[in-house]
């Protein structure tokens, strides 16, 4: 389950940080979701077990004008991940992918 969390903490701190640098409040997320401005907090929280659907993330690439791979953690890419994880080390993030490669069906 903590995989999970992980891989969801690292989608919302991407949405946050482009809200940040678009200038997008939480208020005008929720809206353009129809969801409410306190699901969006409990996203961000690390305390509630909310989080963005796939429909969401859809929604969120048209928001932002970005690629939805944009939103969720690279599995090539130590440049992308610190974008996100600013102080995560090059051990972080093979740690992180290697969660994720051992889970992949091909």
């Amino acid at each position: 389950m903590q995989d999970l969390k992980d891989f969801n903490n690292f989608i919302s701190e991407s949405v946050s940080l482009l809200e940040q640098k678009k200038g997008i409040t939480h208020e005008q997320v929720a809206s353009y979701l129809g969801v409410s401005e306190t699901f969006i907090k409990h996203v961000n929280s690390n305390r509630f077990s909310a989080h963005y659907n796939v429909f969401h993330l859809w929604k969120l690439s048209k928001l932002f004008n970005v690629e939805l791979d944009q939103l969720t953690p690279p599995l090539n890419n130590f440049s992308s991940f610190k974008k996100v994880r600013r102080y995560a080390t090059q051990t972080d993030y093979e740690e992180f992918i290697k969660k994720y490669q051992s889970k992949e069906v091909i």
